[in-house]
């Protein structure tokens, strides 16, 4: 969580400069939030329901993990859950194929790199992932969700113009050539931006492991970055205007989360044994029945809906009793006699984790 350092001093305030905050006890300033700018994106997708996000830039220039800690703050932020999938470039070759894979849900979807499309797409491919593209949001089988498209590339012109639009853009590298295309991207005001990010990105290499860049505060100060400790600057631009940000990999922000980088199955030799678990699982909690109900309610946190469809289909039946505003939760919990439920894990319950 991020923590404004106050200032106790008593001298007048004769200049705002950006204020200093703290996340996870790493100093940063306020302005250069990632928290900031997924918050954006959430505010966005509850308007819109299909929010596209460019992320531009060259190679081991940071694309990717500012994709995956960007994912996964706003998958923390959001009211709605949201599932995370990252696919590659035959998914985005058969993208209606992809689409129809999705079970109904809310989905982070990140194309990492998609520069191939002019040199390797058909103009049949390119006609049917446009045609997607229009429609992204309506899943098959289910009813509208909300679509948070994250595509990956290196140059501007490398892709076709419709897959360029965008409500928000985040660039990682920038050099003389491309300047003027970005320009034209953002507008003339981003100039000093785009001319900034250059020089803090120059910063952050010149001198390898031991690298700084210098964010100006005013004419005469500076907040001095150590290069991937854990930050690195980006430009992003929210279509109004630009500001320099800094992320972090998301396994700085959580090293686990199952949304972002789910558990494969488990390999056949570990010493994991996953019929012992169950057999342990369902033996404190109550019987099989039980466990299963757990299991459900974990599901149901990542956005999958395993109940029948008859409470499927009463919880579509309920919704549209709330949106309309004739009845709410609490009235129901009340006649229903639910109320929230506190319950400790009693240390005789405790996995014996450091044993597996």
């Amino acid at each position: 969580m991020e923590r404004r350092v106050i200032s106790h001093s008593n001298k007048p305030k004769t200049k705002t400069r950006p204020v200093v905050i703290q996340w996870k006890n790493t100093r940063m300033v306020a302005s250069h939030s990632l928290r900031a700018v997924s918050k954006e994106i959430v505010n966005i997708s509850e308007s819109l329901d299909y929010v596209s996000v460019n992320f531009i830039g060259t190679m081991s220039s940071g694309k990717s993990s500012t994709m995956d800690t960007l994912a996964h703050l706003i998958h923390k932020q959001s009211d709605v859950p949201f599932l995370v999938k990252r696919f590659g470039k035959e998914e985005l070759l058969n993208l209606q194929e992809t689409m129809a894979s999705l079970k109904p849900s809310h989905y982070i979807l990140i194309f990492d790199d998609i520069a191939f499309m002019n040199a390797s797409a058909s103009k049949k491919q390119i006609d049917q992932i446009q045609s997607v593209m229009s429609t992204i949001r309506h899943l098959d089988g289910g009813r509208d969700v909300r679509i948070i498209l994250f595509k990956g590339f290196q140059y501007l012109r490398s892709i076709p113009p419709f897959v360029r639009e965008s409500q928000a853009t985040i660039i990682s590298s920038i050099d003389d050539n491309n300047i003027e295309a970005y320009t034209e991207l953002l507008g003339k005001r981003s100039l000093p931006n785009l001319m900034l990010l250059k020089k803090l990105r120059i910063e952050s290499t010149i001198n390898g492991a031991r690298s700084t860049f210098n964010f100006p505060l005013g004419k005469r100060k500076s907040f001095k970055y150590v290069a991937r400790q854990p930050f690195l600057p980006y430009l992003f631009s929210n279509g109004i205007s630009t500001r320099i940000i800094v992320a972090p990999l998301r396994e700085w922000v959580d090293k686990v989360c199952n949304t972002c980088a789910p558990m494969t199955q488990s390999d056949p030799n570990a010493d994991f044994n996953f019929n012992e678990f169950i057999t342990d699982f369902e033996s404190k909690f109550g019987g099989a029945a039980n466990a299963k109900a757990i299991v459900k309610l974990q599901l149901m946190k990542q956005g999958i809906n395993a109940y029948s469809k008859r409470v499927v289909q009463g919880c579509k039946y309920i919704d549209l009793y709330l949106e309309n505003k004739l009845i709410n939760l609490e009235q129901l919990a009340n006649h229903f006699d639910l109320e929230a439920t506190n319950a400790h894990l009693y240390s005789t319950r405790k996995p014996r984790l450091t044993d597996v």
